[in-house]
């Protein structure tokens, strides 16, 4: 039998869903929305509430807390960060519009607060990289800090081009949604740096070095600053 605590959860979902019908049928008339329109709704309403129980029914309270992950400490963990940086890089995950994510190695990273109330993470891309053409559709990006269990899976995104095929299913790493941003985190990560970018510099700039700038411009790297909107671990 189906334990109670279930039943009675199916049950307030089943008598939230009416109070948002009646609430569906109260706007249609306070703001005339003609006839026509008015069945079209409910008839994708009452369609809605007759589909199977999986596909309407939410999720129960156990379910929800067993998909959140334990936020982290930016400050505290950016030391394990900036060890993994230095010994084989950090992973960084980025989509594009057509919702195709990618990961890319990168050695370089800052961190820190400066004027802003949440602390500020920036990046260098090539702008020869699949993973520029990515960030330019979608501004926002995941550092996801390795254990160094993934120092193959590392070595390979640094080494393949996420244009020719999936380095999730090539790495065998897991994608899994993050709470603030599009791209995906990486669930075998030991941190996961959620992080929207508010500037992107464009080279020709002076934030590159002399010898730097005397590459083309698609070797030189544009620099992204992002603001980082929560810290959170992996799930393995």
């Amino acid at each position: 039998p189906m334990p109670v605590s279930v039943v009675r959860h199916q049950l307030q979902v089943l008598h939230q869903l009416g109070l948002a019908l009646s609430v569906l049928v109260h706007t249609c008339t306070e703001l005339q929305i003609p006839c026509q329109n008015r069945k079209a709704l409910l008839d994708w309403a009452l369609g809605w509430m007759r589909a199977p129980a999986s596909a309407t029914l939410l999720p129960t309270p156990a379910a929800r807390e067993a998909r959140m992950r334990k936020a982290l400490d930016p400050a505290a963990i950016a030391s394990v960060a900036f060890e993994r940086l230095n010994d084989g890089g950090l992973l960084i995950s980025c989509v594009g519009r057509d919702g195709r994510a990618n990961l890319i190695t990168v050695s370089w990273w800052l961190f820190g607060w400066f004027y802003h109330a949440s602390p500020v993470s920036v990046i260098a891309i090539r702008r020869d990289r699949f993973s520029y053409h990515l960030l330019e559709e979608v501004p926002e990006f995941v550092v996801a800090v390795p254990g160094r269990e993934l120092r193959q899976a590392v070595d390979y995104c640094g080494s393949h081009s996420g244009a020719n095929g999936d380095k999730f299913a090539a790495t065998g790493l897991t994608a899994i949604p993050s709470y603030h941003v599009r791209p995906p985190s990486v669930a075998e990560c030991l941190a996961n740096y959620e992080c929207r970018i508010y500037e992107a510099v464009h080279p020709p700039h002076l934030l590159l070095t002399p010898e730097h700038r005397l590459q083309p411009l698609q070797r030189q790297h544009t620099i992204y600053f992002a603001e980082v909107l929560g810290v959170y671990a992996g799930t393995t």
